[in-house]
């Protein structure tokens, strides 16, 4: 008669009456995920490598931990109306069937299925650590500031290049018109972290978003001004000039006693 091998007690499920009990007890010790995956993305300003965690890296490590406290993860896939693809993601307890659930678009139904199923692993990957409040350790280098040049050092030794590509639909790029539109679009990126991802362009080349954001930005023209904006203006300088005027008038340079 052969008997199984107990299970260590660190491997045990503990289960908790409610979610919040359940996920309190998840992030009081949250498991360690590791960069284990390296970039390679080629810009207009050079090439730079960074670190990040792949949907592997976190799965092994956080499903498991979020069983161990009766937690369950599901993700699918639906379809809006308007034809966007939808990640649809469910964060369940398992004795009181209290969750949490979100849903996220990921692109167009009929695009390149290379790209959707790239939005679709970036899309779990980060639903998964945005519910959970896990985050990868390491160096966090894809959120440095492109915008303004700063990049990350090449690195001498040689890597296998992985492409992550910007889920379409999740920018409406047609919309820009102003440097002002770009740029704002371009520091929503950042915060998402969405600036090393690679976007195809018309040319059948590709580019990393960041990079795109900072050179179409640079060839569009500035916002126009409204017409309350110029009158503004026009009142400003002329005060200005009378400013001016009275100083000279005075024999010194105005000021604000000269006013009061």
């Amino acid at each position: 008669m052969t008997t199984s091998k107990p299970a260590p007690a660190d491997d045990l499920p503990v289960f908790h009456n409610t979610f919040a009990e359940a996920l309190a007890a998840f992030q009081t010790n949250l498991p360690s995920v590791k960069k284990g995956q390296t970039a390679n993305v080629k810009s207009d300003k050079g090439s730079y490598t960074y670190d990040y965690a792949d949907l592997t890296d976190v799965s092994e490590v956080v499903l498991p931990a979020l069983a161990r406290v009766g937690l369950a993860w599901f993700t699918g896939l639906d379809t809006a109306e308007d034809g966007n693809m939808i990640l649809t993601w469910e964060l369940l307890h398992g004795a009181s069937g209290e969750g949490r659930t979100g849903r996220l678009p990921i692109g167009r139904a009929g695009g390149a299925w290379q790209q959707i199923g790239s939005a679709i692993t970036y899309a779990r990957r980060y639903a998964l650590t945005a519910a959970t409040g896990v985050a990868p350790g390491g160096d966090d280098n894809d959120g440095r500031d492109a915008y303004a040049g700063d990049r990350p050092e090449p690195r001498q030794t040689p890597i296998q290049q992985v492409k992550e590509y910007l889920p379409e639909g999740l920018y409406d790029l047609a919309s820009l018109t102003t440097r002002e539109e770009a740029e704002a679009m371009f520091y929503k990126a950042r915060a998402a972290k969405h600036l090393p991802l690679i976007i195809g362009l018309p040319d059948g080349t590709e580019m990393d978003f960041g990079g795109w954001l900072r050179t179409h930005g640079a060839s569009l023209p500035p916002r126009e001004q409204t017409v309350e904006e110029a009158e503004a203006a026009a009142v400003a300088a002329h005060e200005a000039e009378v400013a001016a005027q009275e100083a000279a008038a005075a024999g010194g340079p105005a000021s604000p006693e000269d006013n009061s």
